[in-house]
């Protein structure tokens, strides 16, 4: 997915010690006593970091040891991340594999990214070893600096193309976004939000749409493709959406308009032009599209290849590809719009946390509908 890949590719460039990033580097920790007595010692001279950490220092987390299938990944023990001042240490209740996290591991890119891949990713595995783009959990632990969270919270959050979040714990820094679980969640549902709905609300927030302004999804079936099919419902929009002949009644109960069979001649059944065309999949270049929008319309590539991403600052907004930053406002927002009922997530399977290549097997599959989700209870 280009806008996973180009978040990758700036994260990693900008710090290549994951490990840092994520802040798992913690070989002062020596066992459990002594991390109570940290965790004490900073509760007594910081009032504000209090933990409910039990006495264990280690933590459960998946670790990629190389590219390839699911096999490759190993189910470890690393010690429990520490905090700094800003931060805040959530307890993992629930997680997703994503294709961004499948993608990852088997090291498959989007046209033209393959040159840079192992360069930019790693040699011979991920740096980025524990994969992981979002998390539902409890907050166990807070900065002396931290005023929003407090422990016990339950929150969810998305670290992009950070990662880490396939493991028991994950600190989140003040420039990843977290927010409190929308009421009335199971933490399953809660962790279904982040990776669909923070890329469509990034993509929508490009592109001016009207009332009844035409919409085509591809690929509409998918955590991101059904995001896309619920936010431009909720600004009124008439949308098409283009997944397999199974999956129609899923987008129907999205409330899209029209569902259209994914295949080699799908195109030829549209008799309309397009204000906007999504493509969360990659099925194919802008020029294949072209043709299909208005003059003034515009098309999102979401997972194009690298000759779409370059071509788009030039296409004066015809193309809108990219990287998507990580946003806390655009987190905020899909909470409030969950809150309000607008919008709901979609789970596709729920797994056990010792079911992670089984769940890496389902997202291989490209055949997911909504979210794979990974339980740790």
């Amino acid at each position: 997915m280009s806008h996973f890949w180009g978040g990758y590719l700036h994260s990693t460039l900008t710090n290549l010690r994951c490990k840092a990033d994520n802040a798992y580097d913690v070989s002062s920790v020596e066992g459990a006593r002594l991390l109570y007595i940290q965790i004490s010692s900073k509760f007594i001279l910081r009032p504000r970091m209090t933990s409910s950490l039990t006495s264990s220092s280690l933590m459960k987390a998946w670790e990629c040891t190389s590219y390839g299938a699911p096999s490759v990944l190993k189910l470890t023990e690393r010690p429990i991340p520490q905090i700094g001042d800003d931060d805040v240490l959530v307890e993992m209740r629930a997680t997703t594999v994503s294709s961004g996290d499948s993608r990852v591991r088997g090291l498959r890119m989007p046209n033209g990214f393959r040159w840079i891949a192992r360069p930019v990713l790693g040699l011979f595995k991920p740096r980025c070893e524990v994969l992981g783009t979002d998390i539902a959990g409890n907050v166990v632990s807070v900065g002396v600096n931290v005023t929003k969270f407090r422990v016990g919270d339950k929150v969810l959050g998305f670290a992009g193309a950070k990662m880490g979040c396939h493991a028991a714990y994950r600190v989140f820094t003040p420039k990843m976004p977290l927010a409190r679980m929308p009421e009335g969640l199971t933490y399953e549902e809660a962790v279904s939000i982040p990776f669909g709905a923070t890329v469509a609300v990034h993509f929508i927030k490009d592109v001016e749409l009207n009332p009844n302004a035409k919409v085509l999804v591809i690929g509409a079936s998918g955590a991101v493709g059904l995001a896309f099919v619920q936010l431009c419902k909720h600004l009124r929009c008439h949308v098409t959406a283009v997944t397999s002949s199974p999956n129609h009644q899923l987008v129907y109960e999205q409330r899209a308009d029209r569902a259209i069979s994914y295949g080699p001649d799908y195109l030829r059944k549209l008799d309309e032009l397009f204000d906007l065309i999504v493509d969360t999949v990659g099925a194919a270049p802008f020029g294949t599209y072209e043709p299909f929008l208005k003059p003034s319309g515009s098309c999102v590539s979401v997972s194009g290849g690298l000759a779409d991403v370059l071509k788009a600052p030039m296409s004066k907004g015809k193309l809108i590809s990219g990287p998507v930053p990580l946003s806390q406002p655009d987190l905020d927002y899909i909470v409030e719009l969950t809150n309000s009922g607008v919008f709901r997530p979609v789970i596709d399977r729920i797994f056990g946390f010792d079911e992670m290549h089984e769940a890496h097997s389902r997202v291989d599959t490209g055949r997911k509908r909504g979210s794979v989700v990974i339980k740790s209870y």
